[in-house]
């Protein structure tokens, strides 16, 4: 496995661990407001918006095709 999968490997479980409350459940159940969210909304809204930079860092880490062939571009 690449660095970059086991990376992003490591990301989604963090992320379904965090999301499902296994992990950091002081954080989803917490009173309070952040920017006017309550704690477990912005939780969730966090990780909905981390999500699409995660997976563009991993497409971006990637090998591009033509290099891949060995052809120039």
């Amino acid at each position: 496995m690449r660095v970059r999968d086991a990376l992003f490997l490591g990301y989604a479980i963090l992320a379904v661990l965090g999301l499902t409350g296994v992990l950091f459940r002081g954080v989803a159940t917490a009173d309070g407001l952040v920017l006017g969210l309550p704690i477990g909304l912005a939780w969730v809204t966090a990780w909905a918006v981390a999500t699409p930079f995660a997976l563009w860092a991993h497409w971006a880490a990637g090998p591009r095709a033509n290099e891949d062939e060995g052809r120039p571009e």
